[in-house]
């Protein structure tokens, strides 16, 4: 993990940003201030005996760097997201990932990358879990594109059903007007103009 330090008034070099912990090391250290423990003690047991944490809540403590504990304890901080195969990430700067997608599957999980969608590998630090409506709009975006349009993109003699009941598109004003029902998650499905197929209504 790369940390940001920066020259303080007493001409020493500190933590500016927080320390990323696991979930367990949080835990451990919460608990452990709850048990009365001040951070001095907390620091001061651990320079002693780094390994020598035994107590089932306070185990992965053992290992963690003294310089980490002790930014942990005096600037704060926050505990690291937790990935497994499956889940759906999307993107910190809120940038799209290489195929224009908004939220990826991850396939395999490492210790600095995740790999997703086959071959895109991903560093943790970068991206963080998606919303569940981040994921509703990823996937409908995917069937979208299927067909070559931009989510919303209902174009003349499209078929749509709202209600139960289907309706068609009759023009590009009639298009435009429905992108905002189906934003507003209005409209329940629709029909392609160009995957209908015509049987000449019966004539000879």
């Amino acid at each position: 993990m790369n940390y940001k330090r920066e020259k303080r008034k007493d001409g020493r070099f500190g933590m500016t940003e927080k320390v990323k912990l696991t979930s367990e090391q949080a835990t451990a250290i919460e608990y452990l201030r709850d048990t009365k423990f001040h951070d001095e003690g907390i620091i001061s047991s651990h320079a002693r005996t780094p390994m020598g944490w035994e107590a089932n809540y306070t185990e992965p403590l053992n290992g963690l760097p003294l310089l980490t504990l002790v930014d942990a304890l005096r600037i704060g901080y926050e505990v690291e997201e937790e990935y497994k195969v499956g889940d759906w990430i999307v993107r910190l700067d809120g940038k799209r990932f290489a195929n224009d997608e908004i939220a990826v599957q991850i396939d395999s999980v490492g210790e600095f990358h995740l790999t997703c969608e086959g071959s895109l590998a991903v560093k943790r630090d970068k991206v963080r879990h998606a919303t569940p409506e981040e994921i509703k709009a990823e996937k409908e975006r995917r069937v979208w594109a299927k067909i070559g349009r931009e989510p919303g993109e209902f174009r003349d003699g499209d078929a749509y059903v709202h209600n139960s009941f289907t309706f068609r598109v009759h023009g590009a004003e009639d298009a435009i007007a429905l992108k905002g029902s189906y934003e507003t998650g209005d409209i329940e499905g629709f029909y392609p103009a160009e995957y209908f197929i015509s049987f000449g209504g019966g004539e000879e």
